[in-house]
Formats: structure tokens, sequence, C-alpha cells
């Protein structure tokens, strides 16, 4: 009962914005808005709700966060307009307040978004934006995540040699991170699904035979080595299927778990 009646009292006091006029409220409604977004979404709607019209007069530094949060919602709504329009506004506020955690991932979000549209000239300056701030942030994984998107998106636009190189230039970095072989193993799959495509099955069997190596590495969560060969799976049935080779086909679809 204490938690609905609180609910309450936000949604009442949302349209005005009279309820919380200090910063620490405003914080710990942006910060609950935060905690939620990835797993209750119509909550985290509700404590952004309740601090009202977004101004740097109320938020201060805390506006790069805000619209950052509103750029998840977004994306989650399917509004992908709303959604970079947001990330954008975030990484503006965030430099100016010198934020510089939000300034590297509100870039990389924007980078992401530009290289996948086959803008690379604009998602070249954010992502050099994000790389600065990642570093100067020490933030090791985020940096990571950043330097295999461009590889990704490559991929996915079909540019199949420069995804390659892309993922080739920086392959020892990615098998050597201490603890995590989650790169490494997103990598040697791009490598094999990009081999596929240029039906190149000597090399597709070959880093194929390297990702199954990694199976049950302590470093890779199994769900997500799974996630990955299930679609490597998918894309060997794929190429045998152009190919008419049914047995082949047979044999992927059946390793798909």
């Amino acid at each position: 009962m204490k938690f609905k009646f609180l609910i309450g009292i936000m949604l009442f006091c949302a349209p005005q914005a009279y309820c919380f006029q200090d910063l620490s409220g405003f914080q710990r409604h942006l910060d609950s808005a935060e905690t939620n977004v990835n797993t209750n979404t119509s909550l985290s709607k509700i404590y952004l709700d309740s601090i009202g019209a977004p101004s740097e007069k109320n938020l201060k530094e805390h506006i790069a966060k805000y619209y950052y949060i509103m750029a998840q919602l977004a994306y989650e709504d399917n509004d992908r307009t709303a959604s970079m329009q947001y990330f954008i506004k975030s990484f503006k506020y965030a430099e100016q307040y010198k934020e510089y955690t939000i300034a590297a991932r509100a870039a990389g979000e924007v980078a992401s978004r530009f290289y996948l549209l086959k803008k690379d000239s604009l998602a070249t300056i954010y992502y050099n934006k994000a790389y600065s701030y990642y570093i100067k942030t020490n933030d090791e994984y985020g940096l990571l995540d950043l330097m295999q998107f461009p590889a990704y998106a490559k991929y996915v636009n079909s540019e199949t040699q420069e995804s390659i190189d892309l993922v080739l230039k920086d392959l020892d970095t990615y098998k050597n991170v201490a603890g995590d072989q989650m790169y490494y193993s997103f990598a040697i799959y791009l490598l094999t699904s990009n081999y596929l495509e240029l039906d190149d099955i000597e090399k597709a069997l070959e880093y194929n035979k390297i990702y199954k190596s990694l199976a049950g590495h302590e470093f890779i969560e199994p769900s997500y080595y799974l996630k990955y060969n299930n679609a490597i799976n998918v894309n060997f049935a794929e190429y045998y299927h152009a190919n008419k080779n049914l047995d082949s086909i047979k044999f992927y679809l059946d390793a798909i778990k």
C-alpha cells in the first residue's frame, strides 16, 4: 500500500512539478528512472514525469542524464527519431557540464546510429568524441563496445570486406581482454559470418572452428555463446541453401538450440 500511495503522489504532482523543487529530489527520481529504464519502462516514465518539464535551472548537470534516459525510453517505444534527438541533447549537456561518463555513452549511441545509416562522416565525429571520453574515464569495456560497433555496422550494411578489415585490425586486442572473452567471440562471429557473405567457405569454416573452441569458456556467458553460435549455424544453413547442399543445410539447422 505504501508503494502505491507514493506512485499516486507522483502522478498527482507530475503536471505541475511543484512537489519536488529541490535538486536532491530531482536526482532521486532521475536515479529511480535510470534503475527501471531497462526492466520497467512504465515506472521509469512515471519517475521522469514527476520531474516535469526539464530545465537547466532545475536539473543543472543532471539534465544530461535526464535526456539519456529519455532517449532510452524513446528507443524502447520504437521512436528512433526522438531517441536520436535525445541522445544528441544528452551529449551536448554532458559535454557542457563535464559529465564525461554520460558524454561517452551518448556519443557512442549517436555514432552507432549514424554508422547504421551509412553516414560515416558524422558517425566518425561522434565516435572520436566517445573514444576520447572513454579514455578519459578509463572505461575499458565501454571503449571495447565502441570499437566493435563500426565493424558490426559494416556487416549489417553488407560492406563485408570493410567489416573484416576492421575486425582483424583489433582482433588481438579483443583476444587479450582479461576476464572477458565475449568481445573476442563476437569478433569471431563477425569474421565467420562475413566470410560466408563473401562465399569464402574455407575461411568461414576456419573461424567457425575457433568459435566452437570457445564453448564452455569461463569468461563467456553460456547464453551469449549460444546466441551467436545459433546465428552462425543459421548463416551456414543459408549459405548451403544457396548452394543447394541439402545434407549440410540439415546439419546446421539441427545444430540450432
